[in-house]
Formats: C-alpha cells, structure tokens, sequence
C-alpha cells in the first residue's frame, strides 16, 4: 500500500498540468487579486 499515496502528495511528487495550473493561478491571484462583488 506504500505506493499508493493521496492526492495532495501525489501532486507534489508528480506535478501534472491540472496541479501547474492551480499553482500558476494561486500565484497570479496572490500577485494580483481579483476584486469580486
């Protein structure tokens, strides 16, 4: 059962496009927040 791992630490061992574009758009929301009524 050691390889099967959850999905947060599967991210971070294996960074897929989904995960890259979470962290590319976290960043830019950080940097630049959105102002939403």
């Amino acid at each position: 059962m050691k390889k099967f791992s959850p999905p947060q630490m599967k991210e971070v061992s294996f960074p897929t496009p989904h995960t890259l574009f979470q962290v590319s758009f976290l960043k830019a929301f950080l940097n630049k927040p959105i102002n939403r009524p």
